[in-house]
């Protein structure tokens, strides 16, 4: 953030507002095989999207929706350099996936606090995007209602849909996708579309010139034109042309029956010629590849489809974990199940046989920008999990296809692909498969429920998916109830992972009694990595209620961490014990643990714990006043928000909201915080948005708005009161605030006695400090003097030791009120100046701004200075620094320090007389003081003698006299 005189300009504000909404849409699926024809059929759906904003493209299955699709955003992008997201929801099966999908083909984070389709929204908002929505059929009323959002609320998104029946939305184009363009021998010399898509299908080496062109074209009319049955065709068995007469022969024999009329049919069909050309190993193979969800590896391919999987998996070192998976088929099971070979396939056999079904058109070869992946077409696949039912090969399929991806990602917990960003993307493009073997798992029951979701709820916390990791491992638990020991370590495991992705909802006790029951597990079982991570989420939890408790358990945590060598587990402790400290403004025990944990984070790329260290370091500059460096750290957190993880999204906010507040772009404050506010639709996800609103409620107060102010300070403290204390107190400077800029001192006197209440509970002395000034300015505004200037002056001192140098030039314009009130003009006017230039070095103002009573009362101390007094008054404040500034107030207290009617009573003496007539006891006094009970029993000694009293009752009397 560029920093000018310690002001933060409005474009570098805007840069990094930008900066937090990642947009990075992964690139087009790129097919093994070209586009043959359909021209005209792009030219038509180009003008299409060009003039309608919605078109669904409907037809069967094997049209070829999805590669006419793919082609045509490719045209389009390059035509109007626009970007193109493509969205597969082909292996989704919960609806509330959808907006999810969309997300993660966009690179958007998704996060609890924002839904993913607020977040695509937000960013998508001026972007021109062409989103294509790929195989929408089975998920047509949640697709409908995505895709009607954006297009409402985005502009510029033009959206190309790919289904079997239309989304039904208003101002929808039905495009059906026609057959191949075919002709008989009658028409103009050349192959027709489909005749050439069928001749670049034939595997190579063929070339029988027996075959006249016109009984192609004569096979491809049988086909009806239909892209996927060409293709099969195409890839049949023998290279004299030969299978090409049987094909054609079968087709007209064939009864389709009353039942399969039409398209469908005619797809049936082709796909049952193609089985009857596969060999044995060929079908078993086929049917076994059902299982996967939008593409596979040829590891994962050969561990679910060869018989010896288990051991060759083992023997070369694969992702799989079979020591961690109990639940893997053995070799002798792997053949109790549908067709039994000779002898056992090995992967050798399949990768023979997954190539030859690739060359048939069974499978496709798919390119991605890091490996080399398989898949099958919606109808292929469909027609593959048919025969795998019908042969009763579909539940081993489904074991092992559940097997090989809890090992992978228990691989990817223990090797920490969620912290790289690289590796990270194969858990993204794993992430159908590993669903699908959520789904099987807890269809069962299995145990591996839960080892899949623990193994990858690092993966859903730091990308951004806590929404749903914690939906995930909620399934999980429920599915295993009745089929795994309450005592399980591996169930312990999983509730404490669920307590810390879901207790963001605001379910805070009931995520701390999961966090302790999976505690008492870890402890029981003796297992130190379970009993680290349980205690660093129990703290974390904690630790917004009470920081003091939590920070015990969290150097516990640290010293657990450190004994099992669990640096991920370190970090998420030392960043949590930063941010413990920094609830109580406690910003050296802060730095120090954030200095130990940036360490720890960096070495691991654990970014989240990085971001949540520069958190608390840009709230320290802030405190201290120093825009520059809180720009600087703001400035980086878009590096370090890449995720796209809305939760810390939104704790940037705060910050950046603050900035622009504290150096007086109060508008842009209020932009930037309406906006983020905007885009949470779950109002009881209170911790991922009240930081917004504790930076919203001091820009209505920049901006004057001071009902706004108030009404914000009310829904913050409601939200928070049982929540975050630290938000609860900052929820009653913003109503103390307000109620002091409105002239009502004893409102503003109420909360502060509530922001002094919460300062007990989080042990936090800068909330005690901020009460103070409060107090102070409450009352000015009754003519208290004596008391404002005991208040101001012992907040000063307090301040100018922590360095909270925001809260020391507040105090500062209390006693420059104070020496304006009682004519001490010289001193009111160079005290005035020394403020002012503070602010301006600063880059400052002062948040609510003055009174305008206050600043005439200022003005009015330097009209009564004759000119070169006034002058000079000026010059000299304006040169002193502003700790310098301090001191001077302090030496310069003299005789008007004790001016409380008071026989010459200190500061310190009189607040402890003060409260000590009022009834409080000397631990009551000592507690809101802050100082200790001994130390009172000293200053009250030192009243008795000085006002000649002997007991509390003289002294009370004494005070009643005044």
């Amino acid at each position: 953030m560029a920093v000018n005189a310690g002001r933060c300009s409005e474009p570098a504000t805007a840069a990094i507002v930008r900066g937090f909404l990642r947009f990075r849409p992964r690139g087009l699926p790129r097919p093994a095989t070209s586009f043959i024809g359909r021209g005209r059929e792009l030219r038509d759906v180009l003008l299409a999207v060009e003039s309608r904003r919605l078109v669904t493209l409907t037809g069967v299955g094997g049209i070829g929706k999805t590669r006419l699709a793919l082609r045509a955003a490719e045209d389009w992008s390059r035509r109007a350099a626009w970007s193109v997201v493509f969205v597969s929801l082909v292996s989704l099966e919960d609806p509330r996936l959808v907006e999810t999908a969309v997300c993660e083909a966009a690179g958007i984070g998704t996060d609890l606090a924002v839904s993913p389709l607020r977040v695509a929204q937000q960013v998508l908002d001026d972007k021109p995007v062409l989103l294509v929505l790929d195989n929408c059929e089975h998920l047509v009323d949640e697709a409908a209602r995505v895709a009607g959002a954006l297009l409402a609320s985005c502009p510029n998104v033009r959206i190309l849909a790919t289904s079997r029946q239309s989304l039904g939305l208003p101002g929808e184009l039905l495009w059906s996708v026609p057959s191949l363009a075919m002709r008989s021998v009658e028409d103009e010399p050349g192959p027709s579309d489909a005749a050439m898509l069928f001749a670049a299908r034939v595997p190579p080496g063929f070339g029988d010139s027996r075959v006249a062109p016109e009984f192609v074209e004569q096979l491809v009319a049988e086909l009806e034109g239909i892209p996927l049955a060409i293709e099969l065709a195409a890839c049949g068995r023998g290279d004299d042309g030969h299978h090409m007469y049987e094909l054609l022969a079968a087709f007209r024999s064939a009864d389709p029956g009353p039942a399969r009329e039409g398209r469908h049919s005619t797809m049936r069909r082709s796909l049952e010629w193609s089985r009857a050309l596969l060999d044995d190993v060929e079908l078993l193979v086929f049917r076994r590849l059902s299982v996967f969800a939008d593409g596979w590896t040829l590891d994962a391919a050969q561990f679910v489809c060869a018989d010896a999987a288990v051991q060759a998996a083992a023997a070369t070192h694969t992702a799989v974990d079979v020591v961690d998976a109990p639940d893997t088929p053995t070799p002798a099971e792997a053949t109790d199940s549908g067709y039994h070979p000779a002898h056992p396939i090995d992967r050798e056999d399949v990768l023979e046989a997954l190539l030859s079904l690739r060359d048939k058109s069974l499978v496709e070869s798919v390119s991605t920008d890091s490996d080399r992946r398989f898949r099958m077409l919606v109808p292929v696949r469909q027609f593959a999990a048919g025969l795998a039912a019908e042969s009763g090969d579909d539940t081993l399929a489904s074991d092992r296809h559940r097997a090989y991806y809890v090992s992978f990602a228990r691989t990817a917990e223990r090797e920490r692909w969620a912290l790289d960003p690289a590796l990270r993307e194969r858990l993204d493009t794993e992430a159908p498969n590993l669903r699908a073997a959520l789904d099987a798992a807890c269809r069962i029951g299995s145990e591996d429920a839960l080892r899949l979701t623990t193994a990858l709820s690092l993966y859903w916390r730091v990308g951004g998916h806590q929404l749903e990791g914690s939906d995930a491992l909620e399934r999980a638990l429920r599915a295993t109830e009745a089929t795994t020991d309450s005592t399980n370590p591996v169930r312990g495991r999983a509730i404490a992972q669920h307590a810390w992705l879901s207790f963001w909802h605001g379910r805070l006790p009931e995520a701390l009694d999961d966090i302790q029951e999976s505690l008492r597990l870890a402890r029981t079982h003796g297992h130190p990595h379970d009993e680290a991570f349980a205690l660093t989420a129990l703290a974390t939890a904690r630790q917004m209620l009470d920081p003091c408790a939590a920070q015990t358990q969290l150097q516990q945590a640290v010293a657990l961490a450190v004994h099992c060598g669990d640096q991920v587990a370190l970090a998420d402790a030392l960043s949590s014990l930063a941010i413990s400290y920094h609830w109580q403004d406690n910003y050296p025990r802060m730095a120090a643990a954030a200095r130990i944990g940036d360490a720890v984070a960096s070495a691991v790329g654990h970014r989240s714990a990085l971001f949540w260290n520069r958190w608390g370091r840009a709230h320290q500059a802030r405190v201290a006043g120093d825009v520059a460096t809180a720009a600087a750290i703001a400035e980086g957190f878009d590096a370090w928000t890449v995720t796209g993880n809305p939760l810390l999204r939104s704790a940037a906010t705060e910050v950046t909201v603050l900035l622009a507040v504290m150096t007086g772009d109060a508008e842009g404050g209020l932009i930037r915080a309406r906006a983020e506010l905007a885009a949470s639709t779950d109002e009881s996800v209170r911790w991922g948005m009240s930081p917004v609103r504790h930076a919203l409620g001091f820009a209505e107060l920049a901006a004057g708005n001071l009902d706004a102010a108030h009404a914000v300070g009310v829904h913050l403290f409601d939200l928070e009161r049982d929540g975050t204390g630290y938000l609860a107190w900052h929820a009653q400077e913003i109503l103390m605030h307000a109620a002091l800029a409105s002239g009502r001192s004893d409102d503003a006197r109420q909360h502060a006695a509530a922001i002094r209440a919460i300062a007990r509970k989080l042990g936090n002395r800068r909330a005690e400090i901020v009460a103070r000034i409060g107090e102070a300015e409450a009352a000015q505004l009754s003519d208290d003097t004596a008391h404002a200037e005991a208040d101001a002056h012992d907040v000063l001192r307090v301040c100018a030791e922590h360095g909270w140098w925001i809260d020391a030039l507040a105090s500062l314009d209390v006693l420059v009120g104070v020496a304006a009130a009682r004519g001490l003009h010289e001193r009111a006017t160079r005290l005035a100046a020394g403020v002012r230039e503070a602010r301006r070095v600063r880059g400052l103002v002062r948040v609510p701004p003055l009174s305008a009573s206050a600043r005439a009362l200022i003005d009015r101390a330097a009209a009564a200075l004759p000119r070169d007094q006034r002058e000079k008054a000026v010059e000299v404040g304006t040169q002193m620094p502003l700790k310098e500034l301090a001191d001077y107030v302090s030496r310069g207290r003299g005789k008007r320090g004790t001016d409380a009617g008071q026989s010459g009573l200190t500061r310190m003496e009189l607040r402890v007389a003060t409260l000590a007539a009022s009834g409080l006891n000397n631990k009551a006094i000592a507690e809101e003081l802050f100082i200790a009970p001994g130390t009172v029993k000293n200053h009250l000694s030192h009243v008795f003698a000085k006002l000649s009293v002997s007991n509390r009752t003289q002294l009370a009397s004494a005070f009643d006299k005044v």
